[in-house]
């Protein structure tokens, strides 16, 4: 074979790789900057914020009807943690850290709810012995009641910050593991919690991680907080009980499973794809888009994000908060120079967390949800 004859072929199969290859979405305001077209979508700016403020609210019915059952818990159980050490290295510690011994402990919030369960007799009954008796097919739909609760979670996490890859957020631990640090803290400057990312697509190969701080909305870290709290122990013992295998290590990897990550249901975790489906799935059922998957919503915040820290002269500090956010959604020069920390001392100077968490706080109240106020901590002013 010739040597053009091999350029030709080489050509011919570029070509069709590059054929079929997605388009690059392509994000245009309209002129009253109402409305944004992404890659042939029309989004309605307050039609979307409406939208997400509905996905609350149904948020909120759903934990207490469906996953709660209408019980009244006992006094705390939906208080955020009062405060945080912010211990990154005792294996299992977290701010929820839980076991199954606590479901036996009158005084934990999880042991009222199950007592509460039994007493109400639809999903469980008690025997004078203390036995309980479970009702299968309920049970079956309660845990996809929680697991639509989770995914609840993961939509607000997800869409009330700037968004983070699926990769990463797949990952997220409210305890800390062998493997990683937990990601859950409780904020010391503002009364709600944050997420502090480790995650660094180049982690791989340079064994460097950046942390990115999203501060979670607080009605959102309230769910969260009944969540992990009341109803994740409870989830773990109908899980093992029903689904966690024949072998101990089975049983052994469904407890660390549950008592680590975040985003994990029926005894097994969640992955990228699931996320993105439940992204599109958000996004075709409340508005009508089609093909709006993880990728495609993190270009359109990007567009938010910039609408947010848009000025016809950039003075010093905002132009500071607008580098800060385009590192959060992992753009820019400096997000392939921001190291932070190395190994498991990647907490964040006080400086860089109060930029990151003064984003999150610009960004949730850019979508219309109420801003978490300041705890006492340093100022994020």
């Amino acid at each position: 074979m010739t040597p053009f004859a091999v350029l030709k072929e080489w050509i011919h199969v570029v070509s069709n790789i590059a054929r079929n290859m997605p388009a690059p979405a392509v994000i245009i305001w309209n002129d009253a900057g109402d409305k944004v077209q992404l890659h042939g979508h029309l989004i309605d700016i307050c039609d979307y914020k409406t939208k997400l403020s509905h996905t609350l609210r149904d948020a909120t019915v759903l934990m207490d009807t469906k996953v709660l059952l209408g019980i009244v818990l006992s006094a705390g159980a939906r208080e955020l943690p009062e405060q945080d050490d912010y211990d990154q290295r005792t294996r299992g510690h977290g701010l929820f850290s839980f076991s199954l011994d606590d479901i036996q402990k009158p005084e934990h919030p999880a042991s009222f709810f199950l007592e509460a369960l039994c007493t109400q007799g639809k999903l469980c009954k008690s025997s004078q012995e203390g036995d309980i008796s479970w009702d299968y097919d309920e049970v079956l739909i309660w845990l996809a009641n929680v697991a639509d609760m989770l995914s609840h979670i993961y939509l607000l996490l997800h869409m009330l910050s700037p968004p983070g890859r699926g990769s990463e957020e797949v990952l997220w631990q409210h305890a800390n593991s062998a493997e990683t640090r937990r990601h859950l803290f409780r904020s010391k400057a503002l009364n709600t919690l944050i997420m502090i990312g480790n995650y660094d697509k180049g982690s791989t190969a340079t064994g460097l991680h950046k942390c990115i701080v999203r501060v979670i909305q607080g009605e959102v870290a309230v769910l969260l907080s009944t969540f992990l709290r009341v109803v994740r122990p409870l989830e773990l013992l109908l899980t093992l009980t029903f689904f966690g295998g024949s072998t101990a290590e089975k049983e052994a990897e469904t407890m660390y499973l549950y008592q680590t990550r975040l985003f994990v249901s029926f005894g097994k975790p969640w992955d990228s794809e699931y996320l993105s489906r439940i992204i599109r799935d958000w996004y075709f059922d409340r508005l009508g888009i089609s093909s709006m998957g993880l990728a495609m919503h993190r270009h359109f915040a990007q567009a938010l994000q910039r609408r947010l820290y848009s000025k016809s002269e950039v003075d010093l500090p905002t132009r500071l908060l607008s580098e800060t956010a385009n590192l959060a959604l992992g753009h820019g020069r400096e997000a392939g120079e921001m190291n932070y920390a190395r190994q498991d001392s990647d907490v964040l100077t006080m400086t860089q967390q109060e930029r990151f968490e003064r984003v999150g706080k610009d960004w949730i109240g850019f979508l219309g949800f109420k801003v978490p106020e300041s705890s006492g901590g340093f100022s994020v002013a």
